[in-house]
């Protein structure tokens, strides 16, 4: 087994599926097929900050142009792995697209109230 190619090869398909569900190409199964590939690159050991910026990517492209189950799905995998390796900027990013989430939920005060948890946490980070 070579890991180099096993995380490249995942990390692709995750950016593939990115790219479909941005372009509204995606296949139906495209939540399941997202989960299972980052769970893939969690098993092979992709560094934990690697894996948080991936999430996160994944999460900005799910809230904006994903269907909300998969958006709301996003949201949870991007808290756990922020969990796994935890940063300011990172927690702010998903503050702000989480409340893209909830925008489109119908939970407006809520989404406010995570742009502004959002904004401060920039202004403090830097």
């Amino acid at each position: 087994m070579d890991l180099q190619r096993d995380l490249t090869r995942t990390s692709g398909q995750v950016l593939l599926l990115l790219v479909e569900l941005r372009e509204g190409a995606a296949p139906p199964d495209v939540q399941a097929q997202l989960l299972a590939r980052m769970e893939e690159l969690r098993r092979l050991g992709l560094w934990p900050v690697a894996y948080r910026h991936l999430a996160l990517h994944a999460l900005a492209v799910g809230a904006a142009h994903g269907p909300l189950p998969v958006a709301e799905r996003l949201v949870q995998l991007a808290e756990r792995a922020l969990e796994w390796s935890s940063s300011p900027i990172a927690s702010a990013l998903l503050r702000r697209h989480g409340a893209i989430v909830l925008v489109r939920q119908g939970r407006l005060l809520e989404a406010r109230q995570s742009l502004e948890a959002a904004l401060a946490t920039f202004a403090v980070a830097g």
